[in-house]
């Protein structure tokens, strides 16, 4: 009896510490048809652990080329860890490598609570032409990162090709990150805003598109709570039956 007791009392402390470790991630899968037509959705998957600091991940898969001869790419991402604070982000990686600091024209750099938070990008035109947006406005919230030569440098390191295209055939791209909120604030696990930041090459045309998340335990944290609570079952009616 004492070893079979000591055996469901590890299951459920293991339950309790992968709860409370991580185990539980917070994903948002959406796909945007509005962009290439229905026929072509763009699928983006965010992950991120439900504890601060933690880690996250962002997949962008491309759908087949849907033709036409106007390339479209992304430009920039923005999340809302919390209703109020920005996030500090780091060890930014795209398809596992990591990029540089200090950044270079074609790499990604980070738009957060720490670093960053006045950045502007290129709002329109395209090449240069175009006039300059806050990416991380005062008090929003929201923390992202972004394509460094789309910010308010120099006209020529302005080129929104080197961004994430969307319409060069079937593809997956993934950016991994670490994040942190400051001490006292709150980890948006129920709801996460998140925005996408588009350019057409014909006209530098820029387009926000606005995504919400949705709460979803991980397959391996089910399969360990669901197998807790039929031990700490069985084994109460076990007890109940001996007295």
């Amino acid at each position: 009896m004492g070893k079979k007791l000591f055996g469901v009392i590890a299951l459920s402390v293991a339950i309790v510490l992968v709860a409370g470790t991580g185990a539980w991630a917070v994903v948002l899968s959406v796909q945007d048809t509005d962009l290439l037509g229905a026929g072509f959705p763009i699928t983006y998957t965010l992950s991120y652990s439900d504890t601060s600091p933690g880690t996250a991940t962002l997949s962008i898969q491309t759908p087949a080329d849907p033709g036409g001869t106007i390339e479209r790419y992304v430009g920039w991402f923005l999340f809302k860890f919390d209703t109020s604070t920005p996030a500090d982000i780091t060890g930014l990686a795209l398809n596992g490598v990591t990029q540089p600091t200090p950044p270079t024209p074609a790499s990604w750099s980070p738009a957060d609570g720490n670093t960053n938070s006045t950045v502007q990008v290129l709002k329109a035109g395209g090449g240069g032409t175009g006039s300059f947006g806050a990416l991380i406005p005062g008090g929003s919230g929201f923390s992202g990162f972004y394509l460094e030569n789309l910010d308010n440098s120099p006209s020529t390191d302005q080129d929104i090709t080197q961004g994430i295209l969307l319409t060069g055939g079937p593809g997956t791209q993934t950016f991994t990150f670490n994040f942190a909120l400051p001490l006292g604030t709150t980890l948006s696990l129920a709801d996460m805003p998140f925005k996408v930041g588009y350019y057409w090459t014909n006209s530098g045309k820029l387009k926000t598109s606005q995504l919400s998340a949705v709460l979803v335990p991980e397959p391996g944290t089910l399969l360990l709570l669901g197998s807790g609570l039929i031990g700490v079952a069985f084994f109460g009616r076990r007890l109940r039956k001996r007295s």
